[in-house]
């Protein structure tokens, strides 16, 4: 709960216009890509270096923000 109430805030400004509904998808679906396992599978089980890692996370993120219409920079 808490690291979803932790992306809800970091992405404020991206959520605040939708509707609930799809605010609280996205929410989980952003949680869920940045979280502590996929994290460890990005890490372990693909072996990527901290680096690739962090770019997978990054693009991930945006993919998610910019399908659900928000601007990502």
């Amino acid at each position: 709960r808490k690291q979803r109430n932790d992306v809800a805030a970091l992405f404020a400004g991206e959520l605040a216009p939708k509707v609930a509904a799809e605010r609280a998808e996205l929410v989980e679906a952003l949680a869920a890509a940045v979280s502590p396992a996929s994290w460890e599978h990005l890490r372990a089980s693909r072996g990527l270096s901290l680096v690739r890692a962090r770019g997978v996370m990054s693009r991930s993120l945006t993919a998610l923000l910019r399908d659900a219409g928000a601007e990502v920079r």
